[in-house]
């Protein structure tokens, strides 16, 4: 139950950063813009940000995936062995 929520919240956020680096991508390769050196001076930070925006990627995606299987191995314990009480 836990794993499949975290694999839902995954998903749901993996899927908003894909999006927002897609549209990012759109932008740098729309070079219809009037002022030249402006055009070139945004889209530089624009490929700073796009970067940057895929490496946050690849983490959370990290993270999230490491979380999803933590939850897993949880619940996969869980389910085989009954509760018990330690206090030390």
């Amino acid at each position: 139950m836990l794993a499949d929520r975290s694999a839902k919240a995954g998903g749901g956020l993996g899927g908003s950063i894909s999006d927002l680096t897609t549209r990012l991508d759109a932008v740098l390769s729309d070079d219809s813009h009037g002022d030249r050196a402006r055009a070139e001076a945004a889209t530089r930070r624009l490929v700073g940000i796009a970067g940057a925006q895929r490496e946050t990627s690849q983490l959370m995606a990290g993270i999230l995936k490491n979380i999803v299987e933590a939850a897993e191995r949880v619940q996969l314990s869980s389910a085989d062995t009954p509760p018990s009480i330690e206090l030390f």
